[in-house]
């Protein structure tokens, strides 16, 4: 799957590549020894070439996003509540390691316990 920013990728590349084709079919002019389509030609080849790297980074960065998703393993509450014979009180303050790529400093289970206390209180 393709994300935003490959998708941008993949308009630049096709539009300054149909640009690039348009400037082949521009008239030489005998008073300019380079041509008319000389310029465009290398902003549009740059261009191109942005835009193919744009989408190679944005497939790369993807690839390695589903990487470290399936490296991080899941939290299991429910064992560590029953194996220490833990009140909600306690899974609230228990510290799972918390890991910045993985997950949010605030899990979702400790929202609901903390929401869960406030009401209780």
């Amino acid at each position: 799957m393709i994300g935003r920013d490959g998708l941008a990728g993949l308009v630049v590349l096709a539009t300054s590549l149909a640009l690039f084709w348009l400037t082949l079919g521009l008239q030489r002019n005998p008073l300019v020894p380079i041509g008319p389509g000389f310029y465009p030609r290398i902003v549009l080849g740059v261009t191109a070439a942005l835009g193919l790297a744009l989408v190679v980074a944005d497939l790369v960065a993807r690839r390695r996003k589903a990487g470290v998703a399936a490296a991080a393993a899941p939290r299991n509450y429910r064992l560590v509540a029953l194996s220490f014979g833990a009140t909600l009180d306690e899974v609230a303050n228990l510290d799972l390691a918390y890991a910045p790529p993985y997950n949010g400093a605030i899990d979702a289970v400790h929202q609901h316990l903390f929401a869960f206390q406030v009401k209780q209180a």
